[in-house]
């Protein structure tokens, strides 16, 4: 999922009995689904109950409409700052990561 994808999630978008993620006008401006795990079923609903959200998962610090990009970046430098991560690199790099592993585990 690419980060103006995630900071643009709603809860509605969350299928939790068939456990995967709605990606509404992703790129190319088309709908599709990706899988959801459980662990992070579970950080969602902490982040859901912990931050009050009402309809955004990551909504702005204004109160309305979804958190900018910017706000996604700054927060994976942050946890990679404080993981002790070294290599260089972006949060577009958790996709081709993600991606990585989904193939080695037989996913087509």
């Amino acid at each position: 999922m690419r980060l103006a994808e995630a900071t643009n999630l709603r809860a509605r978008h969350i299928d939790s009995d068939r456990m995967q993620i709605r990606v509404e006008a992703g790129k190319g401006n088309k709908d599709r689904y990706t899988v959801l795990s459980p662990a992070l079923l579970t950080e969602l609903r902490k982040h859901w109950k912990r931050h009050g959200c009402n309809d955004w998962l990551f909504p702005s610090k204004k109160g309305y409409g979804p958190a900018c990009t910017a706000t996604g970046q700054y927060a994976y430098k942050t946890a990679a700052k404080r993981a002790g991560i070294t290599k260089k690199g972006g949060i577009h790099l958790l996709r081709h990561s993600f991606a990585t592993h989904l193939l080695e585990g037989g996913m087509n």
